[in-house]
């Protein structure tokens, strides 16, 4: 059987899974910089309530980058 799919609908379906990883990827992001958002304001149950969405690797990482940001802020403090 032939594929009878126009080039450009090929083209079009294949920028849209791009996309689609692109968001998928930037999800995470999105949620962790939310939840900074929140308890930079001292929302913290709004903030916990965003950090609960993501998946335990996304948590770790996020542990990780909080932990190196409040390093670097405590540093830049001191000066």
């Amino acid at each position: 059987m032939r594929d009878e799919t126009p080039d450009w609908a090929k083209q079009l379906q294949e920028a849209l899974e791009g996309v689609t990883d692109a968001f998928a990827r930037a999800g995470p992001i999105l949620t962790a910089q939310g939840a900074m958002g929140w308890a930079y304001q001292g929302e913290f149950d709004k903030a916990h309530a965003e950090i609960a969405k993501l998946p335990r690797k996304q948590i770790e990482i996020l542990s990780m980058s909080a932990r190196a940001l409040a390093e670097m802020a405590d540093q830049e403090a001191r000066r």
